[in-house]
């Protein structure tokens, strides 16, 4: 049976996570407060956890968006993403926020990782994919790790096999998928939205999509795979 993938949103999409690495971020230790007060909600007191390095926050206790504000980066989580547009528009918007405050002039890192699944109809056929991407017979493969360079950036690929917790214990596989680049000269925060925008149009983008499918087919993605 042919597994293709012909749009992302075929995949289900479980965690997404966002980050900008900046030097000279230190303003954090004098501007926590303000950077606090950037998570209220009407007149509701975020709740937070602080250190002298970093300040870990949500809008609201039950909420599934997670935001680290540290000395050298600011990091998102969201645990029930919806689409890539959404969490773009959301974390772009914390993120002018929080650089203007900490007045970041030096990004080195921006990167976005996600977590996608494929779920098959049956074990057997979970199986006959990752048998194919081990070339010794007799082993049996659960995590396949390797990177390649898509659209300019780099992705680290790491694939599990997975059980889904119903039932029918639905097979699937686990595509933790991480894109990134690293500035040997530092940019500035007017590119932040130009260059996460990059890395939501390569999730896209057939070029990533083809990847997926030589996984879920071949297992021959073109760059060397280290198991």
């Amino acid at each position: 049976m042919k597994h293709e993938i012909k749009k992302l949103n075929r995949l289900k999409h479980t965690d997404s996570f966002m980050q900008i690495n900046y030097s000279r971020g230190f303003k954090f230790i004098d501007r926590a407060g303000e950077l606090v007060n950037l998570f209220y909600t009407e007149i509701k007191e975020p709740p937070y956890q602080m250190t002298q390095r970093e300040l870990i926050v949500k809008e609201k206790i039950d909420d599934y968006r997670m935001y680290r504000i540290a000395v050298n980066n600011f990091w998102y989580h969201d645990s029930d993403p919806q689409n890539l547009g959404d969490l773009l528009n959301i974390f772009l918007k914390k993120s002018k926020d929080v650089l203007e405050v900490l007045e970041i002039g030096e990004i080195t890192r921006i990167g976005w990782r996600n977590y996608f699944v494929y779920e098959f109809q049956s074990t057997e056929e979970k199986n006959k994919v990752f048998s194919k991407l081990v070339s010794f017979e007799g082993l049996e493969l659960s995590n396949l790790s390797f990177k390649k360079n898509i659209n300019g950036y780099i992705c680290n690929f790491n694939i599990k096999s997975a059980e889904k917790q119903d039932e029918n214990k639905t097979a699937a596989i686990i595509f933790d998928i991480d894109c990134f680049h690293v500035y040997k000269e530092t940019i500035g925060q007017k590119l932040v939205n130009e260059k996460l925008k990059a890395i939501k149009d390569l999730f896209y983008s057939d070029n990533f999509l083809s990847v997926i499918n030589s996984i879920l087919n071949s297992g021959e993605c073109g760059d060397k795979i280290k198991t």
